[in-house]
């Protein structure tokens, strides 16, 4: 195999990532590099809620809210959505179309970009507006009061009914009271306090300066999965470059000693011919390369689902 099936491999992974991201006027998105793309791909899909069956896990806050009987019958309706599979994108955020924003139409303030979820990208809290009525975007009329929530892949845990109250530490209190085995944040470990709370007047700036901050609640100190200074999902920054140290680490490898590639796959159970031909190629989310000789496939990144 030689190092150029691996330029390949990249130009296969970033073909099929600018094909999903679709048409882009600006013309931006091309020019960005490898790693760019990736993490821009990453932040969008972050916003996303996959449609994937999850068991639902509803707060005691919830249940008991006045705003949950006033709408229990929509709320109810997500809830079973959820659980059998179904696709969320309707009720999810208005903005959830604008995958890219030109920098020249950016807008001086973090917290109006179209492109971008903090509260995602922060905490991976997602909202959910209250309707059942298409818009013609596709997506329910957006509502004033709000379904806030948190999804794993096999799991949904609806916090609450609120306003737009992007910084409300109630939605973290929350989660760790009624879900501690759950760790959907993680407790930090080397202190129970803060010394220097932050106050929760002051989380929106910090957060629109891509600062990450974290929460004290009952004893414990739990921090976010947190953002980057761009606002992406700091997931998906660490994603994308996982991606390109493997391609490199790859290349190098080809380099030094391309016969290691030949006994990885041989150690995956497949017979190895002795003649080869490798090409770039991609299985499900899984992207590597396959001999047309054996048919063996080598498995070398994964994208963001």
């Amino acid at each position: 195999m030689v190092t150029h099936v691996v330029d390949d491999l990249e130009n296969l992974i970033r073909q099929d990532v600018l094909t999903e991201l679709g048409p882009d006027p600006s013309g931006e998105i091309e020019s960005l590099t490898f790693r760019e793309i990736l993490t821009l791909y990453g932040t969008w899909r972050s916003r996303l809620i996959s449609p994937a069956p999850r068991s639902s896990h509803l707060s005691s806050e919830l249940l008991a809210s006045a705003e949950y009987s006033t709408h229990r019958s929509v709320v109810d309706a997500i809830v079973e959505k959820s659980r059998l599979g179904r696709d969320l994108k309707p009720h999810q955020s208005r903005r959830i179309n604008t995958i890219h924003l030109p920098t020249a139409a950016r807008p001086s303030k973090r917290r109006d970009r179209r492109d971008l979820d903090l509260l995602v990208s922060e905490w991976g809290i997602q909202h959910l507006h209250l309707s059942t009525t298409l818009d013609r975007n596709g997506l329910v009329v957006g509502t004033r009061e709000l379904l806030f929530a948190v999804f794993r892949p096999q799991d949904a845990f609806f916090i609450g009914i609120y306003g737009h109250e992007w910084t409300n530490e109630e939605f973290v209190r929350i989660c760790v009271r009624n879900w501690p085995s759950a760790q959907l944040f993680h407790e930090a470990t080397f202190s129970t306090s803060l010394a220097n709370p932050i106050r929760s007047g002051d989380r929106e700036p910090l957060r629109n300066a891509g600062v990450t901050t974290f929460l004290q609640v009952d004893g414990h100190v739990y921090m976010p999965p947190g953002q980057t200074l761009s606002g992406s999902p700091l997931s998906s920054a660490r994603k994308s470059m996982q991606i390109v140290a493997s391609l490199t680490d790859f290349r190098n490898s080809l380099t030094a000693a391309p016969e290691r590639i030949v006994e990885q796959l041989a150690a995956t159970g497949v017979t190895v011919e002795a003649e080869q031909n490798w090409v770039a190629a991609k299985r499900g989310r899984r992207y590597g390369f396959v001999d047309t000789v054996s048919r063996g496939f080598l498995p070398v990144v994964t994208l963001l689902d």
